[in-house]
C-alpha cells in the first residue's frame, strides 16, 4: 500500500546520512543498507486521492526506479484458505491476477471487463429478511451459540460500510432473549479560552451525540448478556 514516493525518500535519507562518513554510499540503492518488502499486489495497492486506475497502478512500488535493484521471492502456499479447497483457491488466484471468467455484456463498457462472475455456491440469495439471512449464515440460530472462543472467531460477518455494521449489531441484539441496557458516552464540550456566549446553541448537546467519528464508538451503545462484544 506504500507510495513509491515514500522508498524514494528513505533512500535518499539514506544516502544522505550514510555518505557523511562513506562517500562511496552516495552510488548505493538505499545506501547498500538491506531493506525487506513484503506484501501482495493482488490486494490493496496505494490510494490516490481521487486517482485513476492508472494513477493509482503508477503508484506503486513496482513502477519505480527501484524495483529492478531487488529481488524478488513469491510465497507459493495460500495459507488463508484450507488446503482441501483447491477450487476455490484456484478461483482466487484468477481473480488477483485479473483472469476470472468475467461478464459477457457489451465490450465498449469500460467497466464489464473489471466485472467477475461469482460461483454460485459462495452467493446466497437475496430473501425478505436480509439481516436474518446473513446472521443465519454465519452463526446459525443466535440463541443456540456456544460460549467458547471457536463459536466467534472462527465466523465473521464483513461489511464495507459502518451503517451495515451497526445494522446487524442492533439486529443480533434483538434476537437475545434477555433486557437490553443502554449506555451512553460522555455528552458535554469543554468550554475553549475563547468565550461565547452562544457556546449552548453551536454545541447543542443532541448535536455532539449525532456525531459519529471513524475508530470511536457511538453515543448509545446497547448491551445484553450473551451476545459476542469485540474489544479493540
Amino acid at each position: 500500500m506504500t507510495h513509491k514516493h515514500a522508498f524514494k525518500a528513505l533512500e535518499k535519507t539514506l544516502k544522505d546520512i550514510m555518505s557523511m562518513k562513506n562517500p562511496l554510499a552516495k552510488d548505493q540503492t538505499f545506501s547498500g543498507k538491506t531493506v525487506l518488502l513484503g506484501g501482495d499486489f493482488r490486494q490493496i495497492l496505494p490510494v490516490i486521492l481521487q486517482g485513476s486506475r492508472a494513477d493509482i497502478v503508477l503508484a506503486s512500488i513496482s513502477h519505480s526506479y527501484l524495483w529492478d535493484s531487488f529481488h524478488k521471492f513469491s510465497l507459493k502456499t495460500n495459507m488463508r484458505v484450507n488446503q482441501d479447497e483447491k477450487e476455490f483457491s484456484e478461483w482466487l488466484l484468477k481473480v488477483g491476477e485479473g483472469h476470472p471468467e468475467s461478464v459477457e455484456e457489451d465490450g465498449d463498457d469500460a467497466y464489464r471487463e473489471q466485472m467477475i462472475i461469482i460461483h454460485n455456491s459462495l452467493v446466497q440469495e437475496f430473501k425478505d429478511d436480509s439481516l436474518k439471512q446473513v446472521l443465519d449464515a454465519a452463526h446459525g440460530d443466535v440463541k443456540k451459540l456456544k460460549a467458547s472462543q471457536s463459536s466467534y472467531t472462527d465466523k465473521t460477518i464483513l461489511t464495507p460500510r459502518n451503517d451495515t455494521v451497526d445494522e446487524i449489531n442492533a439486529y443480533t441484539i434483538s434476537k437475545n432473549d434477555g433486557e437490553s441496557r443502554d449506555y451512553y458516552s460522555y455528552d458535554s464540550f469543554e468550554i475553549s479560552d475563547t468565550q461565547s456566549d452562544q457556546n449552548d446553541s453551536l454545541y447543542a448537546i443532541e448535536y455532539l451525540n449525532s456525531m459519529e467519528f471513524p475508530g470511536l464508538p457511538a453515543h448509545k451503545l446497547t448491551l445484553k448478556v450473551g451476545p459476542p462484544v469485540m474489544l479493540l
